[in-house]
């Protein structure tokens, strides 16, 4: 009975670790098919958007965008500035007509997207640049891990295939991230923005006082909508 109940035991062990092998694959499957889908869906995005981009529109939006970071205009030469201008452009800037580029570019594409990739366009459509203190830097490994300071959500943010550098974050700084939600995982879609030491204490408690005036909700569609004028604390 004893040597009965052993290999019984022994059984129910090999099946339930196979089962978690089985488990593990498949999340790693559906984690490459997300990450291939926002790979494409972003490749595909800023094509269209060099090709669709009026001047007009651009040269409003450069206008704006200095406005809001009180940057000066030389700063706009620079990679760095050059950079978050663009991911501003992309995903948050409001056109003349009211809509924002990437709202257009799903409008006239969406036929042609996958279920995944309709999926993450709405995941970036509400996407916004959120705080976030770094914990522990895993670079290599292609991710951070951190807190939002705000709501003390804890998180672990991935750069997906390294495309989205994380070397400025350092431990124990803060930043302000855009990330969404791809596959099992929080994922980088814009360059990350250092923010000046000497400036951390008062962006953090600036943005602790408006999160006390907004709902979850309404905190995210500030951060779209506002969080840009945060730029004007940018390392570098």
């Amino acid at each position: 009975m004893i040597i009965k109940d052993v290999i019984g035991v022994k059984e129910v062990s090999e099946y339930m670790q196979q089962d978690v092998s089985n488990f593990k694959a498949y999340r790693d499957q559906k984690q490459t098919e997300a990450d291939q889908a926002l790979h494409e869906l972003y490749e595909s995005y800023f094509s269209w958007l060099e090709k669709n981009t009026n001047l007009r529109e651009k040269v409003r939006a450069k206008h704006i965008f200095k406005e809001k970071t009180d940057m000066h205009p030389d700063k706009l030469n620079e990679t760095s500035w050059l950079l978050q201008f663009e991911h501003w452009f992309a995903f948050d800037y409001v056109t003349v007509i009211g809509s924002r580029m990437f709202d257009l570019f799903v409008r006239k594409n969406q036929g042609y997207m996958t279920k995944k990739m309709l999926e993450l366009s709405g995941l970036i459509m509400t996407s916004a640049i959120q705080p976030f203190q770094t914990t522990v830097q895993e670079r290599e490994r292609g991710f951070v891990k951190g807190i939002d300071p705000v709501t003390g959500v804890k998180l672990t943010v991935y750069s997906l295939d390294y495309w989205l550098p994380l070397g400025d974050l350092q431990e124990g700084e803060y930043s302000l991230l855009r990330y969404i939600r791809c596959g099992f995982r929080d994922t980088l879609i814009a360059p990350p923005v250092p923010i000046k030491k000497d400036k951390q204490a008062f962006v953090i408690q600036q943005m602790k006082e408006q999160h006390g005036l907004h709902e979850s909700l309404q905190w995210l569609r500030f951060l779209k909508e506002g969080g840009v004028s945060y730029l004007a604390y940018m390392k570098g």
